[in-house]
C-alpha cells in the first residue's frame, strides 16, 4: 500500500466542559458550555480543515458521548478505523475553568476518578496496524502515560511507527490532573520524547522540563529530533527546524478563548512540514512557523477548540493582511 501524506492522531477525545463563568472556582460554577476536546483529536480535526489527510486512534465509551465524539470525527473527514469501543468505562469529560482573558485551566473530572475512563483502557492489541502502512507520521501526547494500559498501547503505534518507517511527532501538553503521581511524569515524558523526529512544546513546558526556551538547547538532549518547537502563546514560537533556529512573532488577535490554539498551531506546522516533504530553505522554515502561529491565532478567535475550521486559505488570507 502508498503512504500518502497524511497524519495518525493518537491519544484522547473528550468533552471539554469550559465554564461560562470567568474567574470562578470550578466547584462553585453552575453553568458550563460542552466542547469537543483531547489534544490529538483537536489536531485531528484542524488537519482535516486544513486539507491534510488524517486518522484518529483512541478509546471511547459506548455512550451517548463517545458516539457524539466517533460522528464528529466522521463528519469532518477523519477517518476512524483506530476508534476503540469500550462497553464498561465512560467517555472522558474534563471541567474547564478560564479567566477574562480566554486563557483556560484545566480543574477536574467531577464524580470520576481520572483512571476511570475509557482512554485509559487503550488496548494495544486493537491498533490496526495498516494504518501505519497509510499514513507518514504519527502524533501523540502525553496524557495517557499515566496510565498503564494506554502508555502500553502508545508504545506500541510507536514501536509500528518505527516498523512503517513513519515520521514520530509528540506535542507535550502536560496536564498536572491527569497524573496521581506528578513527580514520575518528567521521566516518563522524556524517555516517550527520545523516541521522536518532531517535537513540541509550550513555553511552561520547556521551562518546567529543560529551564530554557532555547529548542536548540533542547536538541542536545534528543539527537534523533529534526524539529524542536517552543510554542509561547501570545508571544510567538522559538524553533529548531532542520538545523535553522528562528523566533516567529504572534499574530495580534482579538482572542475568545485560547482552547485548542496550541493544537491548531501544531496541525498548522505539520501540514507545511509534510507538505514540503520535511525539507526547506530557511525562509521556507520560517514561513511553516508562520503559517503555524497564524493558525494557532484564527483558533482562538472563536469558543472551543475545533469551531474555528480553518482552512488553508482562511490562513493565507490572514497572513496577507499582515504582510
Amino acid at each position: 500500500m502508498t503512504k500518502t501524506t497524511g497524519v495518525i492522531c493518537i491519544g484522547e477525545i473528550l468533552i471539554d466542559l469550559l465554564s461560562n463563568e470567568p474567574d470562578v472556582n470550578w466547584k462553585k460554577v453552575k453553568s458550563w458550555t460542552p466542547y469537543t476536546g483531547g489534544a490529538p483529536a483537536n489536531v485531528a480535526f484542524a488537519l482535516a480543515s486544513l486539507g491534510l489527510n488524517v486518522a484518529f486512534a483512541g478509546r471511547i465509551g459506548a455512550d451517548s458521548v463517545g458516539f457524539q465524539l466517533h460522528h464528529e470525527l466522521k463528519e469532518a473527514g477523519v477517518d476512524t478505523q483506530g476508534i476503540q469501543i469500550d462497553s464498561s468505562a465512560p467517555t472522558r469529560q474534563v471541567f474547564v475553568e478560564r479567566n477574562r482573558s480566554g486563557e483556560r485551566f484545566f480543574a477536574g473530572f467531577g464524580k470520576y476518578h481520572s483512571t476511570a475512563f475509557a482512554d485509559t483502557k487503550f488496548d494495544a492489541s486493537e491498533i490496526p496496524a495498516e494504518l501505519f502502512s497509510s499514513y507518514n507520521c504519527l502524533l501523540m501526547g502525553t496524557l495517557l502515560l499515566p496510565y498503564s494500559q494506554s502508555k502500553a498501547a502508545i508504545y506500541r503505534a510507536v514501536e509500528l511507527a518505527k516498523q512503517a518507517h513513519v515520521l514520530l511527532a509528540i506535542d507535550i501538553n502536560w496536564r498536572p490532573v491527569f497524573w496521581n503521581n506528578e513527580e514520575e511524569a518528567p521521566l516518563e515524558i522524556k524517555s516517550l520524547m527520545k523516541e521522536m523526529d518532531l517535537i513540541k512544546l509550550s513555553e511552561e513546558e520547556a521551562t518546567w522540563l529543560f529551564n530554557t526556551l532555547d529548542p536548540k538547547i533542547i536538541s542536545a538532549e534528543f539527537p534523533k529530533a529534526r524539529v524542536i518547537l517552543v510554542s509561547k502563546g501570545e508571544k510567538g514560537c522559538n524553533y529548531f527546524v532542520n538545523a535553522v533556529s528562528g523566533t516567529c512573532p504572534a499574530f495580534k488577535v482579538n482572542v475568545i478563548d485560547t482552547t485548542g490554539a496550541g493544537d491548531s498551531f501544531m496541525a498548522g506546522f505539520l501540514h507545511q512540514y509534510l507538505k514540503a516533504n520535511m525539507t526547506g530553505t530557511n525562509t521556507e522554515i520560517h514561513r511553516w512557523v508562520q503559517f503555524a502561529c497564524a493558525t494557532g491565532a484564527l483558533c482562538t478567535a472563536v469558543p472551543g477548540a475545533i469551531s474555528a475550521k480553518t482552512t488553508v486559505e482562511m490562513v493565507e488570507e490572514f497572513l496577507t493582511s499582515f504582510s
